[in-house]
């Protein structure tokens, strides 16, 4: 067989009729850049910091923190949906 470098084909190497063009993409009609999806953006929001207290002594803490914060203490003065959502975490 003839060791031709265009011709050859194996992984990795797909037939030259096959290949992309040039200046062609893979996907066009793809995800365009930078879009986030809504697992990113709920982290990033709930990585995002918040001041609680009061004026005496305030302190910040992540929203996601002060969710959980405000369903134990719900949970604790006797709401059971917010204890079942805590037992559920």
């Amino acid at each position: 067989m003839a060791s031709n470098h265009n011709s050859d084909v194996g992984y990795g190497r797909p037939p030259i009729h096959s290949r992309f063009k040039k200046g062609a993409i893979g996907n066009p009609t793809g995800r365009l850049k930078g879009v986030k999806n809504l697992k990113t953006d709920l982290q990033q929001e709930l990585a995002e910091l918040i001041s609680c207290g009061d004026r005496k002594r305030a302190f910040q803490v992540t929203k996601q923190r002060a969710i959980i914060k405000s369903l134990v203490a719900a949970a604790v003065k006797g709401d059971t949906k917010a204890a079942a959502a805590v037992f559920a975490l």
